[in-house]
């Protein structure tokens, strides 16, 4: 049967829906491998998706015509690839259950783990492989097919939103397939081609007849994980769990939870039973069975991290965020403002009962900071106890936010700030530079008179003030610590033999750090320099980054497979994707290269190739760089994520549509896009102070409309490029292809390149990128061929 001339509404929607399908598959994929394995292979579902893309492009070019020809049937068998892929990848964790850590030295977990992934793979491939052949069969449509992608992409980023939110994570796993295999079913009843119709129509019975009747099970996670750890305790029982755009919540119950980190070894009486909420699978928060009246709640009087409140006694504190050890109840005769960015955990806390000096709001901590006009006796960073990943953007961990904190603070007021502590130190001498530069910028001519830091074995506390800490507060500080076990480490009148006293460490490593920071008192220790000791800051928010990649070596010779663990694993993970896609992305880019015309006029292979992955790595430079600067402004990580993605996907989506005409010139295309970069760039960053100020939904709005433009420049490119390759058709997929392998490598190239510079380098980056896509496509013309247009 002869194919169409043009394609119909059907297969526009067609094609929206498949492309938005992948998107939200791709998104919940995030939050799968986050959740069930290591939040370090999180970002793989991107590189599984983009790989996806640049592969089917590869199979394309090589099927060449044959692929036109099938028509409906080859977009089926595509449509099919991906809805099978996606069963396979959501069921197969039930049947092969892996353990990630095992992997660095068993080979069978690492080939579990790689087939449990990888399979991701698939799902990605087989809706590319549709995505891609309306490109190859309708060339002259190539802006509206590509707009109706783009637009498909940006509602299915908003529709992952919307399952996250409602819906339970093995729910939205396999509501996704349900939706292609019925698009499958509609597609090929009006096409006639039952035999498909009735294959995928029963598939998504089959389906929704299971969890109707059976449910869908639980996500199995690794036994590693802490979630998995307090199921297996003794009486323990699941009662309740929620989902949630954040994250998704556990609350558990055994007798055997008794959370007190930071606890002094000298309390002797017991520390009651507590509830659990687990977020995700691997951060827990304490939930005490009663809050408002008859808990014992004694013991936090000998837990490190009520010494400020100890200290001040009255007045009011604000609490920013929540770790392990920290529902702020107890001995304070004053009011807590506790801010916490999920509301979920603050309902949660709400309908157990607060006690009355207690409030919860939910936000951001430095848009707290931003926008308070109080001051406060005591502004506490409480959510860096429980460590961050280091690739994860942490705006309240930075050089200007405790300046904003030291502010805010009433005349002698507290700033005070609980680590993890790690030997040799990892945190603790990055957050005595941010300290002192903080400080230092703030006015005060000697630091080391306004800080004090006192610690455990496991945790450390800096206290900070605004002004140098009076007699009357040394001297409480020091009896605290004589009394429940504490070790020194800094305050203003301390001596080196008045250290490392409790928690014995081979030297008083910690005090000589803080002298030499803080007093500028000699050298750094060179244990102390194992880790990065670079100041974060607002363009550089990577305060949990820490590995430096010359001293590994050194510090695996040093201590053995033991270093292991103190390897920054996201990066680590980040580099290994970069290299294997690299190799991958070569070898399916030349592959075909030997089945494909040399190009058209002065439109060749070589210029074809460094433009498409100009264009790929400078999308995604620009769209990383966008959601690394919106966790500035937006509450919560996915909620940036589903604003990024839609406004840079729909705004492209509607820029395809102007894309210009096949004769116009590269300038009239990249031009427009170097413009919205200055845009996008220059208002988050000048503005930020005053975006802070406002609400949320406001922040978002005003962001998303900064990007815009960007976003619908962005769009023409790729259309604009593929047009000019229409009077050569067979190189259309291939340069699709090559666009999909180099966004495959911007995603991880844009973390390093942010993390490792600032952020305005990933911008940068985005920017030369298109000016080279302008130098490659500058002199083409099309020749011999028809002008399409």
């Amino acid at each position: 049967m002869k194919d169409r001339p043009s394609p119909s509404a059907l297969d526009y929607g067609a094609v929206g829906i498949l492309a938005g399908s992948g998107m939200a598959y791709e998104i919940l994929l995030l939050r799968v491998f986050s959740y069930s394995q290591w939040h370090h292979f999180a970002s793989l579902a991107v590189a599984l998706a983009l790989l996806g893309f640049g592969a089917a492009g590869t199979v394309l070019a090589l099927m060449g015509k044959r692929a036109v020809r099938m028509g409906d049937t080859f977009f089926m068998i595509g449509l099919s690839t991906g809805a099978l892929g996606m069963l396979m990848s959501a069921l197969l964790p039930y049947f092969i259950r892996v353990r990630p850590l095992f992997a660095v030295w068993d080979s069978s977990e690492l080939g579990k783990l790689l087939l449990v992934d990888f399979i991701s793979f698939i799902p990605f491939f087989g809706i590319a492989l549709c995505l891609g052949q309306v490109l190859v069969r309708w060339p002259e449509s190539t802006k509206r097919l590509y707009a109706a992608n783009l637009l498909g992409s940006g509602a299915g980023a908003l529709a992952a939103s919307l399952l996250l939110a409602t819906l339970f994570l093995e729910q939205a796993l396999l509501l996704v397939p349900v939706v292609v295999l019925l698009t499958g079913t509609v597609f090929a009843i009006r096409r006639l081609r039952m035999r498909m119709a009735g294959a995928a129509g029963a598939v998504m019975a089959v389906l929704l007849s299971g969890w109707i009747l059976v449910g869908v099970p639980k996500i199995p996670v690794s036994d590693f994980k802490r979630l998995a750890y307090l199921l297996d305790l003794p009486d323990a029982e699941i009662l309740e769990r929620r989902p949630g755009l954040a994250t998704e919540i556990t609350v558990v119950r055994s007798d055997s939870i008794r959370l007190a980190p930071g606890l002094s070894l000298r309390w002797a009486r017991p520390v009651p039973p507590q509830d659990a909420i687990v977020l995700g699978s691997d951060t827990i928060l304490p939930l005490p069975l009663q809050t408002s009246g008859g808990q014992d709640t004694a013991y936090r009087v000998a837990m490190l991290g009520w010494l400020p409140f100890h200290l001040k006694e009255s007045g009011q504190a604000a609490i920013l965020g929540g770790s392990e050890g920290w529902p702020p109840y107890g001995h304070w005769d004053g009011r807590i403002t506790w801010i916490l960015p999920d509301g979920n955990l603050a309902r949660i806390y709400g309908e157990r009962g607060l006690p009355d000096f207690v409030e919860i709001k939910q936000g951001q901590g430095n848009a707290f900071l931003a926008s308070t006009r109080e001051d406060w006796s005591v502004i506490y960073f409480k959510g860096a106890s429980a460590g961050g990943d280091a690739a994860s953007e942490d705006y309240l961990m930075t050089r200007q936010s405790l300046e904003a904190a030291l502010a805010r603070l009433e005349p002698g007021g507290l700033l005070a700030l609980s680590l993890p502590l790690n030997h040799p130190p990892r945190y603790a001498p990055k957050a005595l530079r941010m300290i002192n530069a903080a400080l230092l910028r703030s006015g005060s001519a000697d630091p080391w008179q306004q800080v004090a830091f006192l610690r455990s074995m496991q945790e450390g506390l800096f206290l900070v003030s605004n002004s140098p800490l009076e007699p009357g507060v040394i001297s409480r500080i020091r009896a605290f610590a004589d009394q429940w076990g504490f070790d020194l480490a800094a305050l203003p009148d301390l001596e080196r033999e008045e250290t490392n006293r409790y928690n014995l460490l081979p030297e008083p490593i910690h005090y000589l750090t803080a002298r030499a920071v803080l007093a500028d008192d000699g050298e750094i220790p060179g244990d102390a320099q194992w880790y990065s000791i670079a100041v974060p800051t607002l363009n550089r928010p990577y305060f949990w980054q820490s590995m430096q990649w010359h001293k590994v070596p050194a510090l695996l010779q040093e201590f053995g497979r033991q270093g292991l663990i103190w390897l920054d694993w996201s990066l680590l993970a980040t580099v290994v994707k970069i290299l294997v896609a690299g190799v991958l992305a070569i070898l399916l880019i030349l592959l075909p290269l030997g089945r494909l015309p040399r190009g058209t006029g002065s439109i060749t292979r070589p210029r074809i190739c460094l433009y498409f992955v100009a264009l790929g790595l400078g999308f995604l430079f620009l769209e990383m760089a966008a959601f690394q600067g919106s966790l500035l402004f937006l509450p919560e990580p996915v909620l940036a994520a589903s604003v990024v993605f839609s406004v840079f996907l729909i705004g492209a989506g509607l820029g395809s549509l102007a894309t210009p005409g096949q004769q116009s010139s590269a300038a009239s295309v990249i031009l427009p896009i170097l413009a919205g970069i200055l845009v996008a760039f220059a208002v988050p960053f000048l503005a930020r102070g005053v975006l802070l100020q406002w609400p949320p939904v406001l922040r978002g709005l005003a962001f998303a409309a900064a990007i815009i433009p960007l976003a619908w420049s962005l769009g023409r490119a790729l259309p604009w490029g593929l047009r000019q390759l229409a009077p050569c058709p067979s190189l259309i997929p291939w340069a699709w292809g090559i666009n999909g392998f180099a966004s495959v490598l911007a995603a991880p190239l844009a973390a390093l390149l942010s993390i490792h510079i600032a952020q305005p380098a990933t911008w940068f980056a985005g920017a030369c990128c298109y000016g080279l896509a302008f130098l490659s496509a500058r002199h083409w013309r099309v020749h011999p061929g028809p002008i399409l247009p």
